[in-house]
């Protein structure tokens, strides 16, 4: 395996030989496997939520931005692009969504936006839907909002657009469930037998499906790696320890803590 240089350079000699349980979804792991390999480690893939579409709402949402070409939209998600494109041909979205004020919380909403070609997106500085009302706050709220979000995310930001007087039409067009099916015998062998140094948990939801998949004794048995302080405040909700908080929101930024505390440990 080559070395990565700079950064990573200096952490692939503490992952290597270690294995790092990977949460996420089945379609978005890849990256994230290639993460872990990047830096000497072994990622080990455990799907603790399924993606899901609901048609019927994808299907109000584009007839908004078809009625409303100039109302704003916001997308919390790469997932909200995603169900708008499992419902619509891009050149379609694409038409539909150029022109309009777009708002995208977090990096990778914003480039499955620009995928797209719509390169003029505004991405508030704080990951989360407060970051973003943090932004209208300091550059004015706007008066309509289209907001595609997950049946199940965050309730942060609507009561605060009301208060500020946004007529935001909600459409929740996909939702997170927990994988049917027993969890790969692979995985919880490597569980019950201490061989999983680390479990990568992206999100609440990525937390209540570990346990639910694996059981509250397996679960807490790995390091628990928090994408942010809130997850980590969810996962400990449920009986897990959280010994490693990424310090911004993402999954690199997460193998870097990891790989920043079995340093620390080892030297202990």
């Amino acid at each position: 395996m080559t070395e990565p240089e700079g950064r990573d350079a200096a952490v692939v000699a503490r992952l290597a030989g270690r294995v790092v349980l990977v949460t996420r979804a089945a379609g978005q792991a890849a990256a994230t496997v290639r993460a872990v390999e990047r830096r000497g480690g072994r990622a080990l893939c455990l799907p603790c939520l399924e993606l899901r579409f609901d048609a019927e709402e994808a299907a109000r949402a584009l007839a908004a931005l078809r009625s409303g070409p100039e109302v704003p939209l916001l997308i919390t998600s790469s997932n909200g692009v995603a169900s708008l494109r499992a419902h619509a041909s891009d050149a379609e979205l694409a038409r539909l969504l150029a022109g309009r004020p777009l708002f995208a919380v977090g990096r990778k909403s914003a480039a499955a936006l620009q995928a797209l070609g719509l390169r003029d997106c505004i991405v508030p500085e704080v990951t989360s839907q407060l970051g973003m009302a943090d932004y209208w706050s300091r550059h004015g709220w706007p008066t309509r909002l289209i907001f595609v979000r997950a049946a199940h995310g965050r309730d942060d930001l609507p009561p605060l657009l009301a208060a500020h007087g946004c007529r935001c039409s909600l459409f929740a067009c996909y939702d997170s469930v927990v994988p049917e099916g027993a969890p790969p015998s692979e995985v919880l062998e490597a569980l019950d037998e201490g061989r999983v140094d680390a479990v990568l948990l992206g999100s609440g939801a990525t937390a209540r499906g570990l346990v639910s998949r694996v059981g509250i004794a397996r679960a807490r048995r790995p390091v628990a790696v928090a994408i942010s302080d809130r997850v980590a405040r969810e996962a400990a909700e449920l009986g897990l320890r959280v010994q490693v908080v990424a310090p911004t929101a993402s999954f690199d930024a997460m193998l870097d803590a990891l790989a920043r505390h079995l340093d620390g440990a080892t030297s202990a």
